[in-house]
């Protein structure tokens, strides 16, 4: 079958040197650029992380004597509460700042409440129920990122044991906010990325066209030379370079 367009299409070896010349610098640009974006969010994500991980540790920390001796509020206990002693030196734990979640387990990995994320505090209890004391200590009290299987975000999590050994604390945060900021990062880096490669691809055809000016005169010279005009000559170009040597 014809394909009258083909003989139109040049091939890559067909390419003029200026051309080939301009995509090597385009291409070189852009593994530059992709591989400064990917250094520059590896480090954004990695001081998130650290900052989410500080406030893991502030709130677990607060929290985890005061959950050992008073555990999680229940409303249950405010119908007991004349039953009890006047004074009380630990009171359960009503809440927590934002949106991290405190999980109280008891040693058999049973959920015994859970206070803070406003959003969906059942999502974290069916992913860390089962969380036994043996399991906690494989952590070593340090923070990790707990799989979502696919429901929402991960986790960043801060698993401890009580004081007491009679269960475990967990206290964990959403990683949606980290995601979302990766996310408006990420499509800066593509715009901003796009724009220097056509600034880029746009002053190289400039440079590499003066500096290709000469060959253009060696190359006018010589189709005046085709043509029978013999006295053509090529300006003057110093003795060092490679036009002035040809």
């Amino acid at each position: 079958m014809n394909q009258p367009f083909r003989k139109y299409k040049p091939a890559t070896g067909q390419w003029s040197l200026r051309n080939r010349l301009v995509v090597g610098v385009v291409i070189l640009g852009a593994m530059g650029i992709a591989a400064s974006d990917f250094a520059a969010q590896t480090a954004f994500r990695t001081f998130l992380i650290a900052q989410v991980d500080a406030q893991l540790e502030s709130v677990a920390g607060g929290s985890l004597l005061r959950l050992d001796r008073a555990g999680i509020y229940n409303s249950e206990e405010d119908t007991n509460k004349d039953e009890g002693p006047i004074f009380r030196p630990f009171e359960p734990l009503r809440d927590v700042p934002s949106d991290i979640s405190i999980t109280l387990l008891d040693a058999d990995g049973n959920i015994l409440g859970t206070v803070g994320d406003s959003q969906s505090p059942q999502r974290i209890q069916t992913l860390v129920a089962g969380f036994t004391p043996e399991e906690v200590l494989k952590y070593k009290n340090r923070p990790f990122t707990l799989d979502s299987k696919g429901s929402s975000s991960d986790y960043r999590v801060l698993a401890r044991l009580l004081p007491s050994s009679a269960g475990s604390v967990v206290t964990a945060v959403s990683l949606s906010g980290v995601e979302k900021a990766m996310n408006q990062l990420r499509f800066l880096f593509l715009a901003v990325g796009f724009l220097v490669l056509i600034v880029l691809g746009l002053i190289a055809r400039r440079i590499i066209g003066i500096s290709l000016k000469p060959l253009t005169s060696v190359e006018e010279t010589a189709e005046a030379f085709a043509r029978g005009d013999f006295s053509a000559r090529l300006p003057e170009a110093r003795s060092d370079t490679e036009v002035g040597r040809l």
